[in-house]
């Protein structure tokens, strides 16, 4: 089994990667599943996780050292944002580009409105009344 270097930038699409690698090969035992990801770990992600790598807990070892990668190394989303705004990053990227990064910094949390519908600042989206749009033409808001 060939698991990518681990990649922190989105580590949650990572382990549905290396979850789909579990799945097609049957491993389904926690300490299997730990085991290969700390074998994938740089040293500075193995670093952060040295605490469970050194004492790795009998139960659900793997959920909690997944569960730890996610949180230290996860942006929160307006980082992640903010860091998308800076005039470094606007001006090297056309506007497909920024939407794709965007998109990829903050998956899952985009949320395209109608053409032409406006929503006033702070809104949340997506409502049950105002779902999310899929090929609509305006972003605009907060969302949860």
């Amino acid at each position: 089994m060939k698991i990518p270097p681990f990649w922190p930038v989105d580590p949650l699409v990572w382990f549905a990667q290396v979850e789909v690698q579990f799945a097609t090969r049957n491993i389904t035992r926690q300490r299997t599943r730990f085991d290969h990801v700390v074998t994938v770990l740089s040293t500075e992600f193995a670093t952060e996780v040295r605490d469970i790598i050194f004492s790795p807990s009998e139960v659900d070892v793997y959920s909690k050292l997944k569960d730890f990668l996610i949180k230290r190394t996860a942006a929160s989303e307006r980082k992640r944002l903010q860091r998308l705004f800076t005039p470094e990053e606007l001006g090297s990227w056309k506007p497909t580009q920024l939407l794709q990064q965007m998109q990829l910094r903050t998956p899952g949390r985009l949320c395209w409105l109608p053409t032409g519908q406006l929503s006033p600042p702070g809104t949340i989206f997506p409502t049950a009344s105002q779902p999310c749009l899929h090929g609509a033409g305006f972003l605009w808001g907060q969302f949860p």
